[in-house]
């Protein structure tokens, strides 16, 4: 569980608050072709296509791929009182195997 100290914290739930996230692989934003790398909006780890050492390849981004959060930081987020969780219908109901992407929507910031 991640406490409000914890260095990784420092806003997000200003811009994060009520988008919905997709587990996917990483790629490029379409809308500037010329980034060629993200990184995590709480711990910096890079985000890239291409393989280099330390880099991710997956995590969790907003539906146009702008905002990306790696595994590690999206799960500790998950502690109870900072990030409300519900997964959609569709994948609830047995659909997540055919879904190449879980959809999680996720309401940031404290309750």
């Amino acid at each position: 569980m991640v406490d409000d100290s914890d260095w990784r914290l420092q806003g997000q739930e200003r811009y994060l608050h009520g988008v919905t996230l997709v587990r996917r692989r990483y790629r490029a934003y379409a809308e500037n072709p010329s980034w060629d790398h993200d990184h995590c909006e709480f711990c910096q780890a890079k985000f890239m296509v291409e393989d280099h050492p330390d880099v991710l390849h997956e995590g969790y981004a907003t539906i146009d791929d702008y905002w990306w959060i790696c595994v590690t930081c999206f799960e500790d987020s998950l502690a109870p009182g900072r990030v409300e969780t519900t997964i959609p219908d569709r994948l609830a109901h047995g659909h997540a195997e055919s879904c190449r992407a879980a959809c999680v929507s996720a309401r940031f910031g404290t309750s």
